[in-house]
């Protein structure tokens, strides 16, 4: 099967990464209103496109020995638009998977073989969606199965906190009731 030489991988990479976001694409549609030349996504065009569907998309350049710190999948720019998906880095035996956009297949790729593709343009994105999601992990419905779990222990405490409340009412009520009777009691005495 020959790969089809007029694909644009940009767009390709595009449908893919964000259907790894739980994010619906339809290519036609990006390509009629970001490709207006028809030569394919630039850089700026790619970035947009990934930002309408709720992306968040950003090019940075990073060095080869930095890339194991990048959140993965990651999209590798190059310049002459045979772009690819970086997907696992195995820093042990320094070799990358990737996803190569043009046969649609996975490939790993010794230390070697990918230093002379990387370019040092990488483009990192997260989906919104996701970020918000990682953001709400921790509200109040993460006490629910704790307090279901110790409901009897936390009656207990509430039912004896309850009583220490009202006998401290009553003792402070006590001593103001005896030292005002004192008082009285003193001042007629006089």
């Amino acid at each position: 099967m020959e790969p089809n030489k007029n694909k644009d991988l940009g767009l390709a990479a595009l449908k893919i990464l964000a259907q790894y976001h739980n994010i619906s694409v339809n290519p036609e549609e990006l390509k009629h209103k970001f490709d207006l030349d028809g030569k394919g996504l630039s850089l700026t065009s790619w970035l947009i496109a990934a930002k309408s569907l709720d992306l968040k998309a950003k090019a940075i350049n990073k060095a080869v020995e930095r890339l194991p710190f990048v959140n993965l999948p990651a999209l590798i720019w190059r310049e002459d638009g045979k772009h690819f998906i970086l997907v696992k880095i195995d820093k042990d035996k320094k070799r990358y998977l990737t996803y190569n956009l043009e046969d649609d297949a996975p490939k790993i790729l010794e230390e070697s073989e990918f230093t002379n593709l990387y370019q040092n343009k990488i483009i990192l994105m997260t989906s919104r969606a996701s970020i918000i999601g990682q953001l709400a992990k921790f509200d109040f419905t993460w006490f629910i199965p704790a307090v279901i779990k110790y409901r009897k222990i936390f009656i207990e405490t509430l039912i004896v906190s309850v009583f220490l409340q009202i006998f401290r009412y009553y003792v402070a009520v006590a001593q103001r009731f005896n030292l005002v009777f004192l008082l009285h009691f003193f001042l007629l005495s006089l």
